[in-house]
């Protein structure tokens, strides 16, 4: 079981978003604060607010997208820097190459088996 005190996600689909919940929910300890967020601009405010220990991104949302998301946030951010998973139906490399360029510390391709979010979990803690 992993244990984090908060975990962020922000995903602009709601069926994505209730899967990721309901996957890290059974993955982390009860005490887990999770978050979620419909768009970067929301999630990067709740980051900001709360500072969480993990956020799990899409990288293409409306009004701010992942990428934009992550870079605002690594330069705001002071103190405990968060792990970040970023999260994109597009597999190519470019989507992988950009995510790391900002700052994601891993990268997850949609569709994904729950094992496999539960993986990259583990490989953060």
């Amino acid at each position: 079981m992993v244990n984090l005190t908060t975990i962020l996600i922000v995903d602009d689909d709601p069926l994505i978003l209730t899967v990721i919940v309901q996957v890290i929910a059974r993955a982390v300890a009860p005490s887990t604060h999770i978050l979620t967020a419909y768009n970067g601009e929301d999630g990067l405010h709740k980051a900001l607010e709360v500072q969480p220990d993990l956020i799990i991104t899409d990288l293409m949302m409306p009004k701010m997208d992942g990428y934009e998301m992550v870079q605002l946030l690594r330069r705001e951010q002071t103190g405990n820097r968060a792990r970040i998973i970023g999260v994109s139906s597009s597999g190519a490399l470019d989507a992988r190459t950009k995510a790391f360029r900002t700052m994601c510390d891993t990268f997850l391709t949609k569709p994904f088996m729950p094992n496999e979010l539960v993986e990259k979990l583990n490989c953060l803690t």
